[in-house]
């Protein structure tokens, strides 16, 4: 998750470095094949450090999430989540709540009114090279 504007044409969107006061609620939600609530969580100082959904043992400090004020922060979560386990596959969504800013809201769904974003994470569904994630063809 960063924290972007749109520069111009030419630079499309960039991180906004400057912003020291982002702060997010994050949620999780629809796990779906063999995955529970429990088993994935985010990499962070430990439970619940800053995301509220952290692990129970603090992860490595280059990925630990961040937002502001951490020192680091400049725009970027840097949001990882842990894998749940060996045999467990599907996925699961994770969503920022931003009711105290509505500016970052958006109609994602094309249903009703603006909605906070909603982020799908997935498990052990794709097999591949360590260089690929996803390879997808399509005809």
């Amino acid at each position: 998750m960063r924290v972007q504007y749109f520069l111009d044409s030419n630079n499309g969107w960039v991180v906004n470095t400057n912003d020291n006061c982002t702060a997010v609620t994050l949620a999780f939600s629809n796990p779906l094949g063999n995955l529970a609530l429990n088993e994935t969580c985010v990499i962070d100082t430990g439970n619940p450090g800053l995301s509220g959904m952290g692990c129970a043992a603090a992860g490595p400090a280059a990925k630990q999430f961040r937002e502001s004020p951490v020192a680091g922060f400049n725009g970027d979560f840097n949001l990882n989540l842990k894998a749940p386990g060996s045999g467990n596959e599907g996925s699961i969504d994770v969503s920022a709540s931003l009711a105290a800013m509505p500016w970052l809201r958006f109609n994602w769904d094309g249903v009703g009114g603006d909605d906070d974003p909603v982020g799908r994470a997935r498990f052990g569904i794709y097999r591949g090279s360590p260089k690929n994630i996803y390879l997808r063809e399509r005809y």
